[in-house]
């Protein structure tokens, strides 16, 4: 039963993720194909004098900060975005056309069904954002004479993590029975100070303790509120 509505989940989303992918993979490809240009021909420079020590930062620039750290808008948004769509549609349209699962199935408890959207939620957002970094990260190891470090492989997986607290502020507003106008959208508040919070210069430790923390507080409270809402 568990793993029957994990798949059925993951193929309920399929259409997003695919979406997603495409989206990574098309910016991913343009700005490398750009980048690569720019490596081909970096004769707009002078190298007249001291032509290694340009020669070897120009180096470094296009393997970690240029080739790599130029995909990061491209990651957050993508991770951001599909928080977003997989949030919409597991909350937002179960609530509108009264499909929740345990109400269907009733051997199913919604803590147990809730449970099993969470982590089929954080699996896909992982697989597509996260996966597609790694990707990224280690054909950059293997096409660049300086490879990047495994602090970039870190900051991509912090913007997966920064998906998911998407995705658990979606929830959150979803389950909410608060009014629009009074604190439904809060969550979205909390999420948006949570990433300000990551990234005002503290250590990737630091911002991955930030996201810890944000969600131990968060999803408690929509199985809270999940757990005593009327369906």
């Amino acid at each position: 039963m568990i793993w029957q509505i994990i798949r059925k989940e993951l193929w309920h989303n399929k259409l997003w993720m695919a979406l997603t992918l495409a989206f990574i993979l098309l910016f991913t490809t343009i700005i490398y194909k750009d980048r690569s240009v720019d490596m081909k021909y970096p004769t707009t420079r002078d190298y007249s004098e001291n032509s290694e020590i340009q020669i070897w930062t120009l180096y470094n620039i296009s393997s970690e900060v240029v080739e790599i750290r130029s995909f990061s808008a491209i990651y957050f948004f993508a991770a951001a975005g599909l928080g977003i769509l997989i949030g919409i549609n597991q909350f937002w349209v179960q609530f509108f056309t009264n499909t929740w699962k345990f109400t269907l199935h009733r051997p199913i408890q919604r803590g147990k069904m809730l449970a099993l959207m969470l982590v089929s939620a954080a699996f896909m957002i992982a697989l597509i954002a996260g996966g597609g970094w790694t990707v990224l990260w280690f054909k950059a190891r293997s096409a660049f004479e300086l490879p990047p470090t495994t602090t970039a492989l870190a900051e991509g997986w912090l913007f997966t993590l920064e998906g998911f607290m998407v995705y658990l502020a979606v929830a959150l507003a979803a389950v909410s029975q608060e009014r629009w106008y009074t604190t439904k959208l809060y969550p979205l508040l909390f999420v948006l100070f949570g990433w300000i919070v990551m990234w005002t210069n503290i250590t990737f430790t630091a911002a991955f303790i930030t996201a810890g923390i944000y969600m131990a507080i968060v999803i408690p409270l929509i199985y809270r509120k999940f757990e005593t809402r009327e369906f």
